[in-house]
C-alpha cells in the first residue's frame, strides 16, 4: 500500500482489508435465518448476503479503534473460532468483540463523549439500573446517549441479552468447564470494560459530592 493510499484509508477501511476481506475470502458468512415473511422457510441468498454487509459494517465500525497488530491477531484468532462444523459461519458480534477487547481494550479514557457520558448523572443511572455496558455500546456507536424511548428500551434488551451471556459464561468457568480462547476473551472484556466505566462512574459520583459539599 502507498503511503497515499494509507493517509486516505480509514479506521472502518483498516479493518475490511486487514480482518473482514480476508476472512470473507477464507469463506466466512452468516448461516441463513428465517425469512421474515414465513418462519418455516430460511431467507434468500440476498437477504444473508444484505444481512451480512450489515453485519460486517458494524464490526468495521466497533473495530476502527484497533491497531493493524490487533485485526491481525484478531483475523488468526478468529479462523479457529468459526461456528458450524467447517468452522466457517461468523461468531456472534459480542464474541467477535470481546476477544478484540481482550487483545487490544477500546480506550474509554481518550473518548471525550464516552467519558462525559458516564461521569454524569446518567453514567450513575445506567449503572444503577444494570445498563453500563449496553449504554457503553450504544454511546459508544452513536456518540451520544440514548434519549427517546424506544432508543432505552433498545439498551435495556440489549442489558439484558449482557448480563445473560456473561452468567453463561461465568458459570461455565465456575464448573470448571473447558472453554476456547473467544469464550474467555469475552468474558474478559466484559468484566474488564465493567470495571473501567465503573470507575468512571465512581468518579463522577465523587465529583459532584464534592461539588456540592464546596
Amino acid at each position: 500500500m502507498t503511503d497515499a493510499i494509507a493517509s486516505t484509508e480509514t479506521g472502518r477501511d483498516r479493518v475490511r482489508r486487514l480482518l473482514l476481506s480476508p476472512l470473507l475470502a477464507d469463506g466466512f458468512r452468516l448461516k441463513r435465518g428465517p425469512s421474515a415473511d414465513d418462519r418455516a422457510k430460511l431467507e434468500s441468498e440476498a437477504a444473508r448476503q444484505d444481512r451480512e454487509r450489515k453485519f460486517c459494517d458494524l464490526i468495521a465500525d466497533d473495530l476502527a479503534y484497533a491497531k493493524d497488530e490487533t485485526l491481525k491477531t484478531l483475523r488468526e484468532s478468529l479462523v479457529t473460532q468459526g461456528l458450524g462444523s467447517a468452522k466457517r459461519f461468523w461468531p456472534k458480534r459480542a464474541t467477535i468483540l470481546g476477544l478484540a477487547e481482550h487483545f487490544q481494550p477500546r480506550p474509554l479514557s481518550q473518548t471525550p463523549y464516552v467519558r462525559s457520558w458516564f461521569l454524569s448523572r446518567a453514567g450513575e443511572a445506567a449503572w444503577q439500573n444494570g445498563r453500563l455496558l449496553a449504554e457503553f455500546d450504544f454511546v459508544w456507536r452513536h456518540k451520544r446517549g440514548p434519549v427517546t424511548d424506544r432508543e432505552r428500551q433498545m439498551v435495556a434488551r440489549a442489558a439484558f441479552d449482557i448480563d445473560r451471556r456473561a452468567q453463561v459464561l461465568r458459570d461455565r468457568k465456575a464448573r470448571g468447564v473447558e472453554m476456547v480462547e473467544a469464550e474467555l476473551g469475552e468474558l474478559g472484556a466484559i468484566e474488564d470494560r465493567s470495571a473501567r466505566l465503573l470507575e468512571l462512574v465512581q468518579q463522577g459520583v465523587t465529583n459532584r459530592a464534592t461539588a456540592g459539599a464546596a
